[in-house]
């Protein structure tokens, strides 16, 4: 409501002359391929990351790729803040896996590291649940002195 226009999006003069410039200048072309090649880079690193954790990912010329993951580690590496996209497509409820497509963001060193550790996390989580008793009823077997953690 407070801006000078009403409705549309409104970009100032001095704005686009800025974009043309940086998109028109000499050392453009150096940029955008600087650009392309860190994505290029960061993300085969960030894939074989993920490999090593077990996960299928895919290459992609562009600044994410499609991995596939436990659907319930990527929720949960998502409530963390995780640079992460769940996919669904109308087939996936049927198809009786419980790995389903989703996308990550490559970003900065720092946040894929930050996303990585999320998903580690999460996958943690879900291998630790799937071991055995829930952590309440491992609770109960220890004061009962029942199972083999008591």
């Amino acid at each position: 409501d407070s801006l000078p226009f009403s409705g549309g999006l409104y970009v100032s003069e001095l704005a686009l002359a800025g974009a043309v410039s940086a998109l028109c200048s000499g050392s453009a072309e150096q940029h955008r391929k600087a650009v392309l090649d860190f994505y290029e880079k960061e993300q085969a690193w960030m894939r074989a990351q993920m490999e090593s954790l077990g996960l299928e990912a895919f290459k992609e010329k562009a600044p994410f790729f499609c991995f596939r993951a436990s659907r319930d580690a990527v929720k949960e590496a998502i409530k963390e803040g995780a640079g992460l996209q769940q996919m669904s497509f109308p087939d996936d409820e049927h198809n009786g896996e419980r790995r389903a497509p989703a996308v990550c963001l490559v970003a900065d060193r720092a946040s894929n590291i930050a996303t990585l550790n999320s998903l580690a996390k999460a996958l943690g989580k879900l291998e630790e649940a799937e071991k055995g008793f829930p952590e309440w009823a491992q609770g109960l077997m220890q004061t009962f002195g029942v199972g083999g953690n008591a």
